[in-house]
């Protein structure tokens, strides 16, 4: 009798079977009709059929049919767990050369013990699969496939149609990597993938990428993922199709979102709540949850997952659809990564569950036993199948506070949190990419001391920084109010963004994820320049940041700010403030390049340059609140003093707000602004300028304010109260710019951003006429760059040339 040893890892399962040492051989039954198809019966029929496609023998439209169980591997796991790497490889069926275009109906039998272990692309049971090829009732069971980029469990590159497949497994790569495929350009319906799936990049538990025509539609995802990409499906662009009718289990893998990064909307429409049910609604009879499932698709059993109809039951199967019910309370759950409390296992089928001793198994009871943070492996079997559980059990890390003592620590945790996989640091036993952990900083940490010349030149001899969660970061950094000096990346700034040698995705934090959270700390004597997303604490925010200053400048290509580059869908920021010099060439801003997210509460006194979509805040986007702009924007065109809010067709969406916002800072040339695209549009509003810091004939009137009566102690304007400016969103102090909430008023950026300078009626700065006044703050001292001001006692005296009047940009200085 065979003996199959599976492995989960994170909640995930992967199997094994035996190795065949007989050689391909051809099948003989058949003639490869739909009514007569070529019968598959062993796994050198598969073999063979491999080997012909490979070498360019062209089924076009001919049927196959599997008429058996077949396996390649018996043991692809020994014993202990560990991969048996002399296991036999499986060669994938069709290549980029020589794709697979047939009918392959695997009738339901299983293909188990697959091994696949290299670094190539297009790995799977198929590799390749064109146009007219149609892979259906296929269930590959027990096997481990690994490849770099483009991997899936059925196909690897699909352009046909799949449907009623079943994975359970390992499945792993760097790149577009799914549970049932890779990337898809066509229809993915009726699969259910229960594999332990991760990868680097895009990773989907149905899908890695949906590209062009074809819909996923009706598919259930129970497996594991190690990135926080999508349940169903990662990344989708879809002109002509869609993705809806697919569910997910929150509870097995601990991501809220079951399509992420999409660049349409879906059913989904970036809801959380929609798509991903908990383990008990996935499973048992439950159509009620499972809209447009039905009998003709789906085998519904009470208790277990549902699997796609024409799979045909035997152990494997029942192993892969075997649940345990972890805790739920109302709108809370508990997921495998986060285990805080006992918990019940399914004994449907005779299940047997044992552990290692961390968890107590009683009957369907698991109980936990550990007292601090740990790992514990459950092992569920049924007849000769069984697979493991890894369970992360987080009894103590919600009041725990991992102390970051040194830079060499923060090296240490970065690399750790880089390796994707579960770690040890400090005593503590950390998820993938830091889930859920408290990290704090204890101390100022200098990478480089010097990485600026006495000259003021870059010294190019300063150790590169690399940043944290170059996939992404999902736990909790406070900064403690202190500082991160001496960060030095001197990436490619090159004119292709989608180059492969670019660099993307940098700042302290690489990418932070929807989990992740950056705060209280401030990031100065630092260098960072790039191509695409860049920002001094991130290059891509799904996450929050708050309470976070920049001083140091930042040069890229696109999508360039002084906090975060890109701040995505899910994204906040709030309360952060930037006086680095921020340029590139598109989508540049002082807060965020481009804003998909909400910016709330933040001030730029950074000088921002660069060609198109440039501003204050953000180069592009909307959803920005209460925020203060007194830095001089440099663009060729379309440029705000906060932000550009545009869609494809140049109108704000509805919700994509701008509102109660103030720009005192001067935009050079007088570019296309904000206010100008968006002036019948009700959901830009309450957002004013300096019209004497900055002059355009072609603003609204209404939005257009002198110096004078922006400052003051309370409401300076009877229009801004009445416009719904509130004293809990702003800060007025007599003489001075009002300035956003929650801002330290005792920062030298702050008091800066805030100090006027009081030009004569009817004066602006790009034509200064005549004498004007400046505010005396305690501490600040005023100078010109040419010395054609003299500053005295609050009064500013200008030297004018054959009476022609003095042009300038104003900026505050300290």
């Amino acid at each position: 009798m065979k003996q199959t040893i599976n492995k989960l890892m994170l909640l995930c399962i992967s199997f094994s079977f035996a190795l065949s040492s007989q050689a391909q051989t051809k099948w003989t039954s058949g003639s490869g009709t739909e009514s007569d198809p070529y019968q598959i019966s062993t796994i050198e029929n598969l073999k063979y059929l491999a080997q012909e496609v490979n070498a360019g023998t062209d089924f076009d439209s001919v049927y196959f049919k599997q008429t058996a169980d077949l396996v390649d591997n018996e043991n692809v796991f020994k014993e202990d767990g560990s991969l048996n790497t002399t296991c036999k490889e499986w060669i994938p069926i069709g290549n980029e050369t020589t794709p697979f275009n047939a009918i392959y109906d695997g009738d339901g039998f299983s293909i188990s013990g697959l091994y696949i272990n290299n670094d190539k692309n297009y790995q799977g049971l198929f590799g390749y699969a064109d146009t007219k090829a149609s892979l259906t009732r296929i269930f590959v069971s027990d096997s481990y496939i690994k490849g770099d980029s483009i991997v899936g469990g059925i196909c690897a590159l699909c352009f046909g149609t799949i449907s009623n497949c079943m994975t359970s497994g390992e499945i792993s790569g760097n790149d577009l990597v799914g549970g049932i495929c890779g990337k898809s350009h066509n229809i993915i319906q009726n699969c259910l993938n229960a594999s332990f799936v991760s990868g680097k990049g895009i990773c989907g538990g149905i899908c890695g990428r949906k590209e062009t025509e074809g819909n996923i539609y009706s598919c259930i995802n129970c497996g594991c993922l190690s990135a926080n990409n999508g349940g169903i499906c990662c990344f989708a662009k879809t002109e002509h199709g869609n993705i809806y009718n697919c569910f997910c289990d929150r509870q097995l893998f601990g991501n809220k979102f079951s399509v992420q990064e999409s660049w349409f909307n879906s059913i989904y429409d970036y809801d959380s709540s929609v798509g991903c049910l908990l383990t008990k609604e996935l499973t048992g009879l439950c159509q009620e949850n499972l809209i447009d499932f039905n009998t003709n698709d789906w085998v519904f059993t009470e208790g277990l997952y549902p699997i796609p109809s024409g799979i045909r039951k035997n152990d494997a199967v029942n192993v892969a659809i075997t649940p345990f019910f972890l805790k739920t309370d109302n709108a809370n759950y508990e997921t495998s990564g986060n285990l805080t409390s006992n918990f019940k296992v399914s004994t449907l089928n005779e299940a047997k569950w044992s552990s290692c001793g961390k968890i107590s198994l009683e009957g369907e009871d698991a109980i936990i036993k550990a007292t601090k943070n740990n790992y514990d492996t459950l092992i569920v079997r049924i007849g000769n199948s069984e697979k493991r559980l890894l369970f992360y059990i987080n009894l103590t890390q919600e009041k725990s506070e991992i102390e970051i003592n040194t830079i060499e620590e923060l090296e240490e945790l970065r690399d750790s949190i880089n390796s994707g996989k579960h770690f040890s640091f400090k005593g503590f036993t950390i998820p993938p990419f830091g889930e859920n952990v408290y990290f704090k900083q204890t101390a100022d940490f200098t990478f480089n001391e010097n990485i600026y010349n006495e000259d003021g030149s870059i010294n190019a001899s300063s150790k590169e920084w690399t940043p944290i969660g170059s996939t992404y970061f999902s736990g909790i950094y406070d900064g403690d109010n202190h500082t991160i000096s001496g960060l030095y990346i001197n990436g490619n700034t090159i004119n292709d963004i989608y180059d492969s040698n670019a660099s993307c995705r940098l700042g302290l934090f690489g990418k932070i994820g929807k989990a992740g959270e950056i705060k209280n700390l401030t990031i100065k004597d630092s260098y960072f320049k790039g191509t695409y997303s860049i920002g001094s604490f991130c290059g891509i925010n799904y996450g929050k940041i708050t309470n976070c200053i920049n001083y140091s400048p930042i040069i890229g290509n696109k999508c360039i700010g002084g906090i975060a580059g890109l701040n995505e869908v899910y994204g906040h920021i709030y309360r952060c403030i930037n006086t680095g010099k921020i340029e590139g060439r598109d989508r540049i801003g002082g807060i965020t390049g481009s804003n998909y997210g909400y910016i709330a509460n933040c001030l730029n006194n950074g000088n921002i340059k660069g060609s198109t979509y440039i501003g204050g805040i953000n180069g592009e986007g909307a959803d920005t609140q209460n925020s203060f702009n007194s830095g001089i924007i440099s663009a060729e065109e379309y440029a705000g003093g906060i932000g550009i809010c545009t869609t494809p067709d140049g109108i704000c969406s509805e919700g994509e707000n701008m509102e109660s916002c103030i720009n005192v800072g001067n935009i050079n040339p007088s570019a296309i602004v904000v206010d100008v695209l968006m002036i019948d549009n009700h959901f830009i509003k309450n957002l004013f300028y300096d019209i004497q810091m900055y002059y355009n004939s072609q603003l609204p009137s209404y939005y257009c304010e002198p110096t004078d009566s922006l400052t003051g102690q309370l409401y300076p304007n009877m229009f801004m109260k009445e416009s719904g400016f509130k004293t809990e969103n702003w800060i007025f102090k007599d003489g001075f710019y009002p300035v956003p909430a929650g801002l330290d008023t005792t920062n030298d950026i702050v008091r800066v951003a805030s100090t006027p300078i009081f030009l004569n009626d009817k004066e602006n700065v790009n034509e200064v006429k005549s004498d004007f006044k400046y505010t005396l703050y305690e501490g600040a001292e005023w100078s010109s760059s040419n010395d054609s001001i003299k500053f005295q006692n609050g009064e500013a005296s200008i030297y004018q040339v054959l009476n022609k009047r003095y042009r300038f940009y104003w900026t505050n200085i300290l």
